[in-house]
């Protein structure tokens, strides 16, 4: 081989290695072992100036509960980089740290670049609000900035309901979604104002609106158990919602988290549970008290008079909610209004041309496993992604005729295995994409069993299949009881339930997922996959259990006038409360 080969092989080589070597750090941090993922990596990448190994490092120190090593290296990083997302991790972890003073210079220095971050705009906030001496210099210096003024406010009335579920700051909640959306494009008596994303202000409305998220910050500093840091920090995070364009809005509708800190009088669609405390605490070990600070303050947003009322999906949510706030306030503001699932009907075009209320097709059975609509990593995991795979697998031989529609992403983490598996077998058919609502439900259209044996209740995509004559297959999380019945409109495999726990009367919700999340080949609880496996084997081979099923579904879960009825009376009530001064 001539010089230049052997040159180019042994660069081939190398870069086959680091990126071995990447993804091996990748594969132990989604399997939780840090000190791992650290002795992969040299100790001292920032010496040969290789910025992205030395990057990994600082995030496996960060998630390893070495802050501090990781607020050194990133400092170090930042210093050298040209990169804002490296300027905000500094940031972010200095504001970790509770050094606010540090933070800011780093932080505005990444919004000046992207003003419209909500991320940068956090972490600008947080720096500024973590300051007890003040915000005057953090105003001061964003006052200096060349950030791009208010959005040009046309498009809506202003004085209509607000609806900002489209503005970037909703993004990582996928609140956008047509089963609480679709009541608000159809409200008759009121007029909807669903703003469009580049409504939002942004960075550049940050130094108007950092007093306001003081005081907001110092009153939450005030409730038991809640210190500073927790103040500023819950200040900061949701500070985005104060960005909106100025108007007149008699209510806004706030929907899967509460984003609002009371500056305008609200009704908050409730989903689940655990939404209510994200992004603050994870679902892959998470334990929400009424010591945490995180339900203080929630709880004082929802008994406060500028929220108006709490939708929710389920039935006896009225009594669950006020028992786990241990709150009368928060359960007298509580209804239940059923959700609309634009083209879910028995009427939609998918339905009429699509779906088999009984078998049509000989002996084909299509499986459906779907991701949440923002499709992230942690929905495919938390959703039973791996343990559907692993299933469809084991019972494929036994069954020529099945198939699976696998509407999701792969995640990184994901074994060789599992993603050939999901790429390859020509009767699986993967939609990595997201679809848009229509087309959604046309793919929904084409399956006969959904499977989500997962340890989390997602009501909206159950409610949806159910409409559609679609059989779930599920997991057993917390409150599915309320939606389904097993044996009559699904099927539940028990097992899961180990992994959440909500018990109102303490009031106590844990979570650990992380087991879920480091199980990228084969399922995190055995002894549950094996049940599921024989619970769908014994599904797949009964086409007039099926059908049974999914009739019974169809009976009993389609919206229908007296939900939007339901829906227009909260609205019109939370418009004009009764004691309407007392806001």
């Amino acid at each position: 081989m001539c010089p230049a080969g052997i040159e180019r092989s042994l660069g081939r080589d190398a870069r086959q290695d680091r990126g071995a070597l990447i993804a091996g750090v990748h594969d132990s941090l989604a399997a939780g072992r840090f000190e791992e993922a650290l002795a992969r990596l040299p100790p001292t990448p920032l010496a040969s100036g290789d910025l992205e190994l030395a990057a990994l490092r600082r995030l496996c120190l960060a998630r390893s509960g070495r802050v501090s090593e990781a607020a050194d290296l990133g400092a170090a990083i930042a210093a050298r980089s040209q990169e804002a997302d490296d300027w905000f991790r500094c940031a972010q972890l200095a504001n970790a740290l509770g050094k606010g003073g540090e933070a800011l210079p780093w932080a505005l220095r990444a919004l000046a670049v992207a003003p419209f971050s909500p991320r940068y705009v956090e972490a600008a906030a947080h720096a500024a609000l973590l300051q007890p001496q003040g915000i005057g210099a953090a105003i001061e210096a964003l006052r200096a900035l060349p950030l791009p003024g208010a959005p040009v406010t046309a498009g809506w009335r202003g004085d209509g309901l607000l609806a900002a579920q489209r503005l970037p700051y909703y993004a990582q909640y996928d609140s956008d979604h047509h089963a609480h959306m679709g009541w608000v494009t159809r409200l008759r008596r009121t007029t909807p104002d669903i703003l469009p994303a580049g409504a939002w202000r942004g960075g550049g409305g940050l130094a108007d609106i950092l007093p306001a998220a003081a005081a907001i910050r110092d009153h939450f500093q005030a409730l038991p158990h809640v210190e500073f840091r927790h103040a500023a920090e819950y200040a900061a995070v949701r500070l985005s919602c104060l960005l909106v364009p100025e108007g007149r809005w008699p209510l806004e509708f706030v929907s899967t988290a509460p984003l609002s800190l009371g500056q305008r009088p609200w009704v908050f669609w409730f989903d689940i549970l655990s939404s209510l405390f994200n992004p603050f605490a994870s679902l892959e070990d998470m334990r929400i008290d009424d010591h945490c600070p995180w339900y203080r303050i929630v709880k004082t947003l929802l008994e406060a008079p500028a929220c108006r009322a709490i939708c929710s999906h389920y039935p006896r949510s009225k009594g669950f909610i006020g028992a786990f706030f241990q709150s009368r306030i928060i359960a007298g503001k509580t209804r239940h209004v059923g959700p609309c699932d634009l083209g879910a009907g028995p009427e939609s075009p998918a339905v009429a041309t699509g779906r088999r209320p009984a078998p049509g097709d000989g002996n084909r059975v299509t499986l459906l496993f779907t991701n949440s609509r923002a499709q992230r990593d942690a929905g495919f995991y938390f959703r039973g992604g791996v343990d559907v795979l692993n299933g469809f697998e084991r019972l494929a031989g036994r069954f020529p005729d099945l198939h699976l529609i696998l509407r999701s992403p792969l995640p990184a983490t994901l074994s060789q295995r599992l993603r050939t598996l999901a790429m390859e077998h020509p009767r699986i058919r993967w939609l990595p994409d997201f679809l848009a609502v229509d087309k959604h439900h046309a793919v929904m259209a084409e399956a006969d069993i959904l499977v989500m044996p997962g340890p989390i209740l997602y009501r909206n995509g159950v409610t949806e299949a159910l409409r559609l004559g679609i059989v779930p297959i599920l997991g057993d999380p917390p409150g599915i009881e309320e939606v389904v019945e097993d044996g009559v409109n699904v099927v539940i495999v028990r097992g899961r339930r180990h992994r959440m726990r909500i018990d109102p009367g303490v009031p106590e919700l844990t979570a650990n997922l992380s087991g879920l999340m480091a199980a990228t080949d084969r399922p995190a609880d055995p002894a549950f996959f094996e049940s599921y496996v024989r619970a769908l084997e014994a599904l797949v081979a009964a086409p007039d259990r099926r059908a049974r099923l999914s009739r019974a579904g169809m009976a009993v879960l389609q919206a229908g006038p007296a939900d939007l009825e339901a829906f227009e009376r909260v609205i019109a009530e939370a418009q004009h409360p009764p004691d309407a001064g007392a806001c």
